[in-house]
């Protein structure tokens, strides 16, 4: 519901400070407000330099399409299908929160995803792990996102449980950039959280082939081996 429109996202080869918007106009230092503020009438590009691993310092664009389970917004569903059928891409990450992967809209998206695109080509990101609790079994969870993508017919699904939350909070701290009291308080909870061994989703990936710092949170959090699945191939 929050993306109106198709947004290419390309990643500049180098840091320079600047975001560069292209809309109505192209706008070279795009301040927050030109990022959020728009009418979603046409697509829009955005470069900005990614901080992603510097071993997989590659030239990318992702393409973000609306979401797909407005029921006020049935032209972001048509939007997005269009999109997947026509662009050119080599991977599909299909973004599935834990507190909606059972839901009819959701199963009905899948199955067209299962109808449409090769299987080989897609990723699914189970994402929002930091809402778990500790009564809550991960490993089920991700279990029962697996049986019901087989059941809709995916021979292998690729999974990648994360909390993308914790990655973000986590890599603004890297990058010495300021948190508010809020998200201080997020972090530390989260720092707390990830560091227990029933929410360490490091265990769902194959570290051993590129051999992460295992004790980082952003390891923990699932998204060092998504960023290496997602830059490097699924195998």
């Amino acid at each position: 519901a929050c993306t109106g429109n198709i947004s290419y996202l390309c990643n500049k080869p180098f840091e320079d400070g600047k975001i560069h918007l292209v809309y109505d106009t192209m706008t070279l230092d795009a301040s927050a407000g030109d990022l959020l503020h728009n009418t979603w009438e046409k697509p829009r590009v955005i470069a900005s330099y990614f901080r992603i691993p510097k071993s997989e310092n590659k030239r990318i664009c992702l393409i973000d399409t609306p979401g797909v389970n407005a029921a006020t917004h049935v032209e972001h569903g048509e939007m997005t299908y269009q999109a997947l059928l026509n662009e050119t891409y080599d991977t599909c990450v299909c973004v599935i929160s834990e507190n909606n992967y059972q839901t009819f809209d959701e199963l009905k998206h899948m199955q067209w995803l299962y109808g449409h695109i090769s299987e080989h080509k897609i990723i699914f990101a189970f994402n929002k792990m930091d809402n778990y609790h500790a009564e809550d079994n991960i490993d089920q969870n991700v279990d029962k996102l697996r049986r019901i993508l087989k059941k809709v017919g995916f021979i292998d699904p690729v999974i990648c449980p994360i909390s993308a939350k914790c990655a973000l909070l986590h890599k603004i701290i890297t990058y010495e950039e300021m948190l508010s009291n809020e998200e201080r308080r997020e972090y530390e909870d989260l720092l707390w959280k990830f560091n227990e061994p029933q929410y360490d989703l490091s265990r769902f990936y194959d570290l051993a082939v590129f051999s992460p710092d295992k004790s980082a949170l952003i390891t923990k959090c699932g998204f060092t081996g998504f960023e290496k699945i997602v830059f490097g191939g699924k195998k």
